[in-house]
């Protein structure tokens, strides 16, 4: 039998302890809004010593939704609002509308779409208006040069007229905001989770105050289906990374690499001032 056991530490050293283990195989999850997610299984084999040990996470910006890291939603429409978990999946005509399961390489099975209730395409998608989901603020101050990446969902059909709803994702820097895209019922992958990559500083100025903002709108006139979704949100710094020989005592250097130290050290110097 599967059990979940979600715990919540504010301990500093990031301590818990579970009352009672049983033995077996776990899976084991850890999370927190400002570093990567890491997820494992552990076998416990004997309950009187069991222990995890010490698990580092890397500071980075990730969120594949397994944990409620603080989006927020607003909508107009009247139904088929944002909302995070297991994909409820329904059909329209042999095509898929809302998904029935999230990107399949991240930790658990959860992700945001929008409606999840019922099983019919026309119980739970967007109707009358639009549903806005927005991540927390996110710090890209200290990244060289940053890339935004996730994966999304877009499905448009139905009506009496052509389909024209939309999906806009965004980025907000503090003071401006800038479209990365926007879906339509024509674009290529629609029903389907479809990866997107961006080279922020195409858009806008990175800085410590960002946002990405998903807005999925059924447009007038009403009576389309919509549906959308996201998932594996993530950020990296797309500097051309240090490659160490296979003895990992030294480290090959190129012209790529130039960009990226002259960045790491300003970044230092600016730390240190």
């Amino acid at each position: 039998r599967s059990t979940l056991f979600p715990y919540t530490t504010r301990f500093r050293s990031g301590s818990f302890t579970v009352p009672t283990f049983y033995m077996g195989n776990y899976d084991v999850t850890i999370g927190k809004w400002g570093y990567i997610t890491e997820c494992f299984s552990v076998l416990i084999n004997d309950t009187s010593t069991a222990s995890l040990g010490p698990v580092e996470l890397e500071a980075g910006i990730y969120d594949d939704f397994t944990f409620d890291f603080g989006w927020t939603v607003s909508s107009t429409a009247g139904i088929g609002f944002w909302e995070r978990g297991v994909p409820n999946g329904t059909n329209y005509q042999g095509i898929d509308a809302n998904p029935g399961v999230d990107v399949g390489t991240d930790c658990t099975k959860k992700a945001y779409v929008t409606g999840n209730s019922g099983s019919n395409y026309y119980d739970d998608d967007i109707d009358d208006g639009r549903t806005v989901l927005t991540s927390p603020v996110f710090d890209l101050s200290s990244y060289c040069d940053p890339y935004i990446s996730y994966y999304r969902w877009f499905f448009n059909d139905g009506g009496y007229t052509a389909p024209n709803d939309t999906l806009t994702v965004k980025l907000y820097n503090g003071n401006s905001t800038a479209i990365l895209e926007i879906a339509l019922d024509t674009t290529t992958g629609n029903s389907s989770w479809v990866y997107k990559n961006y080279k922020v500083s195409d858009y806008l100025p990175p800085t410590s105050t960002m946002k990405l903002i998903f807005d999925a709108a059924d447009l007038p006139p009403e009576g389309h289906l919509v549906e959308a979704g996201a998932d594996m949100f993530s950020v990296a710094d797309s500097s051309s990374p240090l490659s160490v020989t296979a003895d990992r005592k030294s480290t090959r250097l190129n012209s790529s690499h130039i960009p990226y130290l002259v960045c790491r050290l300003l970044l230092e110097k600016k730390k240190t001032n």
